[in-house]
């Protein structure tokens, strides 16, 4: 148990949360988001040097070292769970798209939401589809909001 729960530690789960914060906050909020995450993420960390000592001393009522890792082991499973089902594949998304597959129900972002929002987002991911239509209209779309701009 001590090595499954140091692999799955080092896959990752000790720095997801920067992942996925980079990923999914727009830029207005990106920096108040990932400042949050940072807080939680050390908060957690100095929980757990404080009681992982306590968790790995043989007792009756309480963990022993055994125990302890099964509950690692646990919470690791509970996490990839999560990821699996609830995290969308954000590869070769734009942040228009971000926004677009955010704003679908929370039960269809993880595994259906890039499939659902896969066209709705960037010229780059237009031209990837090879959508020249949709590449057109954003770029006729962009030139008037500049013109727009312009004149305010």
């Amino acid at each position: 148990m001590i090595y499954f729960s140091g692999v799955g530690w080092a896959l990752g789960w000790n720095s997801i949360q920067y992942l996925i914060g980079a990923e999914i906050f727009p830029l207005r909020v990106r920096s108040l988001g990932t400042s949050m995450i940072m807080c939680f993420h050390f908060v957690n960390q100095y929980g757990n040097t404080k009681a992982v000592p306590q968790m790995l001393i043989p007792q009756s009522p309480g963990l022993s070292p055994k125990g302890t890792f099964w509950f690692f082991s646990a919470v690791t499973l509970l996490g990839l769970g999560f990821v699996w089902f609830f995290l969308p594949e954000t590869a070769g998304k734009s942040l228009e798209g971000m926004d677009e597959l955010f704003n679908l129900p929370w039960q269809l972002i993880g595994r259906k939401g890039a499939a659902l929002t896969a066209g709705k987002g960037s010229v780059a991911e237009a031209i990837a589809m090879g959508d020249r239509e949709k590449v057109a209209e954003m770029e006729r779309s962009e030139q008037v909001e500049n013109v727009e701009e312009k004149r305010n």
